[in-house]
């Protein structure tokens, strides 16, 4: 069937190409409609770098992305929207199976009873921080901007909760895609952002990713976040082919910015929402000597550091491995290039 009798209740008005929510029913309609597999054959034509996928109900349906995409030869980071009741009963597994998560209360708030979101979303992310995956905070943070260049304090509030109940990223939506004053909504929304930080308890995020980090890897990411803390580094380098180091650092909540080097510019947007962390593209090095020497100039020229400081180097050996994060190293700026 094409059609759906409804009764209304409560009046209001419907706009077109909206969805339908049924709560409380679980829908059995394949997870690639036409619909579906035709927008995601356009990300795989326009190469972005992440997609986000509505409606997910189970790990299956990320898994079923993924393979649509790499039957493409095409591994965008996937980012998977929890906006259903049958998400949140299948969260860990999901979480596990995508690159990524989003909190989009709008639709969560249909499906759940609304008093439910905010447990439901700080749910989400401690198990994204559990597990390092990026967790998106979205859905009406600043809606009252779309028609007013000031926030109301309560959405004020919204973002810097957010902020401190984990997050990586905060996200606009109708305030920037059809509101009145979207530079606004940006510059405002950032301005919050930045000052809920400074109240963060780095300590006690770093701890949920402790809970569910394992190997040499997270170890050397952790014990790089500790020793900034305890040297005063201004500075956390990451070499990176692949994006794992940085991605291992950031889950620590570092109180320093990641500055992370790598050759590939791909890679390098894909870490734009990965907490603390700042992108720079370089040629790969030839030794490991030229790597730190590189990483001082990057700290230097960044403004981030000044000589004499210092700043807390990661990275893989042998140079060009991907995933291996098994060097740690204390620099005092300017670190002087040697000989080979």
């Amino acid at each position: 069937r094409d059609e759906l009798e409804c009764e209304v209740t409560v009046g209001g008005k419907i706009l077109s190409d909206k969805a339908v929510s049924a709560p409380g029913h679980a829908s059995r309609i394949s997870y690639l409609t036409v619909e579906t597999a035709r927008a995601l054959e356009e990300a795989a034509t326009e190469h972005v770098d992440y997609v986000g996928i509505s409606y997910i109900r189970s790990a299956a349906d990320v898994r079923l992305v993924r393979d649509f995409f790499a039957a493409r030869d095409f591994h965008p980071q996937l980012i998977a929207k929890i906006e259903l009741a049958e998400a949140m009963e299948d969260l860990n597994a999901i979480i596990d199976a995508s690159d990524g998560v989003m909190v989009a209360r709008g639709d969560l708030g249909v499906e759940l009873p609304v008093a439910l979101v905010p447990g439901s979303q700080k749910k989400i992310i401690r198990r994204a921080n559990h597990v390092g995956k990026v967790v998106i905070t979205a859905t009406q943070m600043m809606e009252s901007m779309i028609k007013s260049p000031v926030p109301t304090r309560a959405e004020v509030t919204d973002i810097a909760n957010a902020i401190l109940d984990g997050t990586d990223a905060i996200m606009l939506s109708g305030e920037t895609s059809m509101g009145e004053f979207p530079i606004e909504a940006t510059s405002t929304m950032a301005e919050g952002a930045l000052e809920a930080e400074k109240l963060l308890d780095r300590e006690e995020i770093a701890n949920r990713r402790r809970k569910g980090a394992q190997g040499l890897d997270s170890a050397i990411a952790d014990a790089a976040v500790s020793t900034a803390d305890r040297v005063d580094a201004k500075v956390i380098l990451a070499f990176t082919e692949s994006g794992s180091t940085a991605e291992r650092v950031a889950g620590f909540r570092p109180g320093v910015p990641v500055v992370v080097i790598t050759p590939d510019t791909a890679v390098g947007r894909g870490l734009a929402l990965r907490w603390g962390v700042i992108v720079i593209t370089a040629p790969r090095p030839n030794s490991i000597d030229e790597m730190f020497s590189q990483g001082s100039q990057v700290a230097l020229d960044s403004g981030l550091a000044k000589l004499r400081e210092r700043a807390v180097a990661v990275i893989g050996v042998p140079i060009g491995v991907h995933g291996s994060t098994n060097l740690l190293r204390v620099i005092d700026l300017p670190e002087p290039a040697q000989a080979n």
